[in-house]
């Protein structure tokens, strides 16, 4: 039943006055503070920190690399250079916050040669030509792809893109990276990566920050990003139209590997881990130490929202009453597939699919499938769900705060018609389906596909 059916249907009294729904506000996201149904997990000033390790590493790339403005004008601070083959050309960069964080750089491309050779002062004294040269050279080609059928053609076409391209000449370099700590000065060792292509020099990391969060009970490895690879963590704020400064990467699914599409979050938005919503509140310059601040107010807004529900997308976790107790979604659902099933007594369509439900959970409960429930009936109606539950045979956990069309996880979920459903990976988080694909057979089926993944 969609939500225009729910808004002409149940327009109806309610303890002796009419009760009438805006069919505009109906099932809009609201803030869900002071409802009781949200019990948080710790208290609203919990403070989480976390110390990471400066590594030296390449598999952590910003997600752009910089360009570096390069001209014939020697910059001011180079004392002296090297013997150039061709003209040389010169940039500098800044990484870092002490007072001496400029790095000199010199290109030498001479016309003929094909050689491309890069001076980069590492050790700050202002001398090119006391440091070796840089040979970038040209990275060995791509293996070729060996994709079958479905994608194969869209992936030869992307690699005949990327032969188009001019060819970029590599290389990289390590230095130390200066910070000034407490009035002290702090060197952390490091590296850049460099590429040049048609007469553009640009520079990515060739080092991360890694470390573990936790907070006593789960434990996540976690990475930091200075996407302007200026290796300064602590300026990550910004206006609400331009990227992120800073990233914080969080392997939510603990398999050992960073998604920047899915566990990247902006240092300088809401955070949404361990059941709850949290806001960074420091990061210290060289980014060794990132400390966390459970963020009060409204719980789910931000990084969780309707609009990100889609499939392959982390789910929203949320704590809330059942009838029988309370549950925590998804932690409390960890090693299971589970999906979270929103319906109510009085859909007729609900009704009519609420006995496939039944029978799927049956048949493959004891292979891990779990089901939550969230009942969209009305005030006083609790007797009646736990009737109507048993006359299915409905035996899972069930969420019901008499809210009806605004009841706390359908408006959370943004939930706009009845039976509606999410098949989620209890170890990762991801929803792994949704919607009309989860109704009749296809339920049945996407259960069968979750659990034989899950075994592999």
């Amino acid at each position: 039943m969609t939500k225009d059916t729910i808004a002409r249907r149940f327009v109806r009294p309610t303890g002796g006055t009419k009760t009438f729904m805006n069919r505009n506000s109906l099932f809009t996201l609201a803030a869900l503070a002071g409802t009781t149904l949200f019990a948080p997990l710790v208290h609203a000033d919990e403070v989480i920190i976390t110390t990471l390790s400066p590594v030296i590493t390449d598999v952590i790339p910003a997600t752009k690399s910089q360009k570096i403005v390069l001209s014939p004008t020697k910059p001011d601070g180079v004392k002296s250079t090297p013997a150039f083959i061709g003209k040389p050309q010169y940039g500098t960069l800044k990484l870092g916050d002490a007072k001496d964080n400029q790095v000199l750089i010199a290109l030498d491309v001479p016309e003929g040669t094909g050689r491309i050779r890069l001076y980069v002062d590492t050790n700050g004294n202002g001398d090119l030509s006391d440091e070796t040269a840089i040979s970038l050279t040209l990275p060995p080609p791509p293996v070729k792809s060996k994709v079958r059928g479905n994608g194969a053609k869209e992936k030869a076409d992307k690699e005949k893109d990327t032969e188009k391209k001019a060819p970029a000449f590599v290389g990289s370099v390590a230095l130390t990276i200066h910070y000034n700590i407490a009035g002290r000065g702090a060197d952390v060792p490091s590296a850049l990566q460099f590429s040049y292509s048609e007469g553009q020099l640009s520079y990515n990391r060739g080092y991360s920050r890694l470390g573990k969060i936790t907070n006593g009970k789960k434990s996540y490895p976690v990475a930091l990003v200075d996407q302007n690879v200026d290796a300064r963590f602590d300026v990550f704020d910004h206006e609400e139209d331009e990227p992120a400064k800073v990233t914080i990467l969080i392997d939510r699914n603990l398999d050992g590997k960073f998604d920047f599409e899915k566990e990247a979050y902006d240092a300088a938005k809401l955070i949404r881990i361990y059941g709850g919503q949290y806001r960074v509140r420091a990061i210290d310059p060289k980014g060794t130490r990132l400390t966390l601040r459970k963020a009060g107010g409204k719980k789910f807004q931000g990084t969780g929202s309707a609009k990100d529900l889609k499939v392959g997308a982390p789910i929203i976790e949320f704590d809330a009453d059942t009838l029988d107790g309370s549950v925590s979604f998804v932690d409390d659902y960890r090693g299971k597939i589970v999906l979270l099933d929103f319906w109510a007594s009085w859909d007729p369509d609900a009704q009519a699919e609420l006995p496939n439900t039944v029978k799927v959970y049956e048949a493959y409960h004891s292979r891990g499938f779990e089901i939550l429930g969230v009942s969209l009936d009305q005030v006083n109606q609790r007797a009646s769900v736990q009737k109507f539950m048993q006359e299915l045979g409905i035996t899972w956990d069930v969420i019901y705060d008499g809210k009806f069309v605004n009841a706390g996880i359908a408006k959370l979920y943004g939930i706009e018609s009845l039976p509606s459903a999410f098949l989620v990976d209890g170890d990762t988080g991801l929803i792994l389906a949704k919607g009309d694909e989860l109704r009749g057979a296809g339920l049945q089926e996407a259960v069968q596909k979750a659990l034989f993944n899950r075994t592999r």
